[in-house]
């Protein structure tokens, strides 16, 4: 890890002592992925959630069993949503993780999921 990575190891500094003062000064900045992450709806967080619990983190086993459910064979888990609306959902987040190399399961405080992102 250089030494200018936070100690998340994610490439962040963490806070900075003031020069002068020694009083801490935070970064108020999030990443990228953060501010993507906190913009999602409650649904797309909780399809992260299921499929970092359900299916190990994998899109396409997740894709598999709603495409199951869709066409009447056995399923893992029932949503409260449409089929389709979640479909594009997925294909929308893994379109996102896929083009920069990023999990954002990482982002999900699962104490908090039932509230959703920025609803606290």
């Amino acid at each position: 890890m250089g030494e200018e990575e936070g100690a998340a190891g994610h490439g962040e500094a963490g806070p900075r002592q003031g020069v002068k003062s020694g009083t801490p000064k935070f970064s108020v900045s999030m990443d990228s992925h953060e501010a993507y992450f906190n913009a999602l709806s409650r649904e797309e967080v909780q399809l992260i959630a299921l499929r970092d619990i359900l299916y190990d983190g994998c899109w396409d086993e997740m894709v598999r069993d709603l495409v199951a459910r869709k066409e009447g064979k056995p399923f893992v888990y029932k949503l409260q949503t449409r089929l389709e609306e979640d479909l594009q959902r997925i294909e929308k987040l893994c379109s996102y993780e896929t083009e920069n190399g990023v999990n954002l399961g990482a982002y999900v405080q699962y104490a908090n999921l039932a509230k959703g992102p920025g609803n606290e």
